[in-house]
């Protein structure tokens, strides 16, 4: 037997209750990190920082409380269509919902002051580790309990059984290589723009994060954590989700945009070539082997490489 459906009078309900919540929770947030960074520029009195800090943490929780609930919403207004099709939340929506709960987190250890930001050498180790685990975390987290767990992709195999370990191997390969053609398209960019009188751009958090933690630490979290959740997240739920929704191009594309916005840093608009180009490279060979196993280990060699490369500077 299925679920029944919410009588129509429930359902208007909570469709209002819900957007109360977005919105109400939408404009506290951004009430409150506004109110964050005209205290960071001098235009508002420190003495207020406790008020805004907290309308911002409010604001986030509502927020999230709203995403759940329209991802749960999905869900059940999705569970009639056909197996072939993604029955599952909106991307975006999943993708705010790691967001926003990464800044809550954020905030809960003191990492809303722009300040604080500024100067993360600074960061114990157990804060440190605590957000560079936090959104690969996030990731599997709302990948399990959203798609995986609701059987939002069915027919999607998630693991390749007794192939895995080959796979993996296989994509420890391609990686290497792959790492060896980025390196090179991003000195070849670097050149150019610094002939131009540019730079190349920032660097992300996670690589902030690698002096203040252990050096096995980082690799476990780097190399092998967040590959697993962002290949299962971009390639195993988002490429899928949008292929089955919009076609193969169109998916791979999608995933591959939606996991370079996700990694270039503040002000680094010019890593975007080499970013993008290890997408595609992720997107085409889970295309062509639906093998998540396989582009983890691509994934897991490209990091690798280029912590140790980080940790030997």
């Amino acid at each position: 037997m299925g679920i029944p459906p919410l009588p129509a009078a429930q359902r208007a309900w909570g469709r209002s209750l819900l957007v109360v919540t977005l919105v109400v929770g939408g404009l506290l947030t951004v009430a409150g990190f506004i109110g964050i960074a005209l205290i960071a520029s001098g235009d508002a009195p420190r003495a207020s920082r406790a008020t805004y800090t907290a309308m911002a943490a409010v604001g986030g929780a509502l927020l999230l409380l709203g995403l759940v609930g329209l991802a749960l919403r999905a869900i059940r207004a999705k569970r009639f269509l056909p197996p072939e099709r993604y029955r599952g939340p909106s991307i975006f929506v999943l993708l705010l919902i790691v967001l926003v709960a990464g800044n809550i987190v954020s905030g809960a250890v003191g990492l809303m002051d722009p300040e604080a930001i500024a100067n993360l050498a600074a960061l114990p180790a157990a804060t440190a580790t605590l957000l560079l685990f936090l959104t690969p975390v996030s990731f599997l987290a709302v990948a399990l309990l959203f798609v995986i767990w609701p059987r939002a992709l069915a027919g999607v195999h998630w693991v390749d059984g007794l192939r895995a370990v080959g796979r993996f191997a296989a994509g420890v390969g391609i990686g290497a290589v792959a790492w060896v053609f980025v390196f090179f398209i991003s000195a070849a960019l670097e050149w150019v723009l610094r002939q131009l009188g540019q730079q190349l751009g920032g660097q992300q958090l996670a690589v902030d994060l690698l002096g203040n933690v252990p050096f096995a630490v980082g690799i476990v979290g780097v190399a092998v954590v967040a590959p697993i959740a962002e290949e299962l997240f971009f390639r195993g739920v988002t490429l899928n989700a949008w292929e089955r929704e919009y076609g193969p191009r169109r998916g791979l594309w999608g995933s591959a945009l939606l996991f370079t916005a996700i990694h270039v840093p503040d002000g680094g608009i010019f890593i975007v070539p080499p970013i993008l180009i290890l997408a595609l490279v992720l997107g085409i060979t889970y295309q062509r082997t639906r093998s998540l196993p396989m582009v983890i280990g691509i994934h897991a060699t490209f990091n690798a490489i280029s912590t140790i490369l980080v940790a030997l500077a």
